[in-house]
């Protein structure tokens, strides 16, 4: 994973070093060494901290007509990318890294080269010939990149905190808290205002004058459909699509590589490709090892069971974390260290733990089966199947299916019919009036004043479709990618440890191929993940491939919630969500004793609840270290105009190049 940063004043005056060896100072680190690059208005710094691509890039990279690249870099599609360039330039092909590959598709396509390029990726390309700047993530937003613009600049930086450092305070954005209390956030805001995140699959167009413009470059095709004779072509094409996606992460360079292993079907299915790539040969890693969170006091939560499927077949043994050590909610050691909020801040002992482990073994680069359960469908409701033949006019076939479907589930055929096949076909809007079931409402705890300023309820609704599918299955595929997007892109993990976590479900070509393909090909009445298991016969263990149901992390929730009671009531007694007018305190207090006895079923809005105190203590905390560092030193000046003045601390002046 490696670091960037840099500035762009929209005046045309030189960035000065004393400026450019402060924003560095921000960046480093023990283990990176910066580079850096001053050209007229813009500098650049990079900080090579990551797998290394093949062969490793030369950052800031610079070609002989003005271009100025940095990035963080995975280029999967190298050899389609120097066909494409083929005759286009003098070096040898097999000498370019990702980011000359990145600037000579910009000479010879301009802004149309973002679409062809297939990773995982955040860069910043300067071109000073036009004096245009281009800030840019891929499809999933794998890779942060946060930027900052007033009046007189733009910095950006893959670190927030550089940002924050740059902007001066740290002033909560509102809008970001009302995304976290309900179904996450949305791609390009941050927790703080003026401070902004380039959202997937676009890019931010900077002109001289100061202007930005955000262009989406990639979506998934409307059009485009897959359909193949035979069931086999189209698990011989999901196999091959899952071995390119694993062994993308593979070949990163020599380094170990580490891989979660839950015992669910989707990150079993990671690790056992990634054997199979390893036994061939076709690795550059040294190995592939696997590391579990495990319980023994929650046995309905652990899943060794499964786990140990696994490693039978692979004759290993991976690392188990121990839940009683590796807590949920457990003390932080460092509550400062927490800049991004999020749920996953609950976890943070067992990212750290991960983070730790992949340190000593000199790992970077770990394998997330997150997505699986979305791209390859893991829901056993039949709606998207049933309402695109009824879309579809299909009306025999559908009388076939809902027979089949009913007889599976043990539902009445005009029942399924009316919920699985009328409602789902109908407008968003449509939906919500005949859907069954119980009418949404908030936690009692939420405030009430908070949750209609902030529209709350509103916000609770499931998305709508961004790329306007007409069937209703690709409509909700397209709507479960959304929301993976949404939690990738906010840079969730990246926030908990600085390690590159690779999400092969995520791989573009896999998500294309799914979203293309016919519903029942994922789908079948009693079989979850249908494509999947069917590609993967003969990789994954028996127990794995025949695995019906998903495991449950109730018990171990209610366990540490019960366990850390005493914690909780004494924190949330005088809670900062009290004072900044988010949560009623007499009823939060009643749901934790509530879920103290073993009762409640609002639990995820109690974590979501608790991992925003966790945050608005830790922002405490870094205001406070803020404060003191202001009251030691002298602030510095580093621009010629007052409104442009970048007020760093004078500690540091230490860093090399000042």
């Amino acid at each position: 994973m490696s670091s960037i940063g840099g500035i762009y004043r929209f005046d045309g005056a030189s960035v000065s070093r004393r400026c450019l060896a402060m924003l560095c100072s921000q960046m480093a680190n023990s283990e990176v060494n910066i580079s850096q690059v001053l050209h007229g208005p813009v500098a650049m710094m990079y900080g090579g901290c990551h797998a290394g691509s093949e062969p490793p890039d030369d950052q800031p990279s610079i070609t002989s007509r003005g271009e100025m690249l940095i990035g963080d870099l995975r280029i999967d599609n190298r050899d389609e990318m120097l066909s494409l360039l083929r005759g286009d330039f003098e070096e040898e092909q097999c000498e370019m890294g990702d980011a000359e590959i990145i600037t000579a598709a910009y000479k010879k396509f301009g802004l149309n080269f973002l679409p062809k390029i297939i990773g995982e990726y955040a860069f910043v390309l300067y071109d000073s010939h036009a004096r245009r700047l281009l800030l840019a993530r891929d499809h999933i937003g794998a890779r942060t990149l946060y930027w900052y613009r007033d009046a007189g600049k733009i910095v950006w930086s893959s670190q927030i905190d550089l940002l924050l450092t740059i902007v001066g305070k740290r002033e909560i954005e509102e809008e970001y808290v009302a995304c976290h209390l309900t179904l996450g956030p949305e791609p390009g805001i941050t927790p703080f205002k003026n401070v902004h995140l380039v959202k997937p699959a676009h890019v931010v167009v900077v002109t001289p004058d100061g202007n930005t413009r955000e262009k989406r470059f990639w979506r998934l095709e409307l059009s485009r459909q897959i359909r193949y004779r035979r069931d086999e072509e189209y698990e011989d094409h999901c196999r091959a699509l899952l071995f390119e996606a694993v062994g993308c992460g593979l070949k990163q360079g020599s380094a170990p590589i580490f891989a979660e292993l839950s015992g669910g079907l989707d990150s079993s299915s990671i690790v056992c490709v990634a054997d199979k790539i390893f036994e061939s040969g076709e690795a550059k890693c040294s190995r592939v090892e696997t590391v579990s969170h495990v319980f023994d006091n929650s046995p309905k939560s652990d899943e060794r069971r499964f786990i140990r499927y696994v490693e039978e077949q692979r004759g290993q043994v991976g690392h188990h974390l121990e839940g009683e050590r590796y807590r949920l909610l457990a003390p932080f050691d460092d509550e400062s260290s927490i800049t991004i909020l999020n749920p996953i801040i609950l976890a943070h002992a067992y990212h750290r733990g991960v983070s730790e482990l992949m340190h000593a073994s000199g790992a970077r680069v770990l394998l997330s089966g997150h997505g699986g359960d979305e791209i390859m469908c893991s829901n056993s409701n039949p709606a998207s199947e049933l309402s695109d033949l009824l879309v579809q006019g299909r009306l025999w076939r559908l009388h076939n299916r809902i027979s089949l479907w009913a007889n599976v589930l043990k539902r009445p055929y005009v029942d399924l019919f009316w919920q699985s096949a009328v409602v789902p076909a109908l407008s968003p809007g449509m939906q919500v009036r005949f859907k069954r079931g119980p009418a949404m409402t908030m936690p009692p705890w939420f405030n009430k004043d908070f949750i209609c300023r902030m529209n709350l309820l509103e916000r609770m609704r499931a998305p709508r479709d961004v790329f306007g599918f007409r069937l209703p299955s690709s409509r909700l595929q397209s709507i479960a990618y959304q929301l993976l997007v949404k939690n990738i892109s906010g840079g969730f993990r990246q926030g908990m440890a600085p390690i590159e976590v690779n999400y092969p479900y995520l791989h573009r070509p896999l998500v294309e191929f799914m979203q293309a393909i016919p519903f029942d090909q994922k789908v079948r009445p009693g079989e979850t993940r249908s494509l999947l298991r069917r590609a993967l016969r003969g990789v994954l263990p028996e127990g794995i491939a025949t695995r019906k149901d998903k495991g449950n992390p109730k018990q171990v929730i209610f366990r540490e919630i019960n366990r850390e009671l005493p914690r909780l009531r004494s924190m949330f007694d005088d809670a900062l969500v009290y004072a900044r007018g988010y949560i009623n305190r007499n009823e939060f207090l009643r749901a934790l004793d509530r879920v103290g006895h073993g009762l409640g079923a609002e639990t995820a809005a109690l974590l979501l609840t608790i991992s925003l105190e966790f945050w608005l203590r830790a922002l405490e905390s870094q205001k406070i270290r803020d404060r003191k560092a202001e009251a030691s030193v002298e602030y510095l000046q580093c621009f010629s105009s007052a409104e442009m003045d970048f007020k760093p601390f004078a500690s540091a002046m230490a860093a090399p190049g000042s």
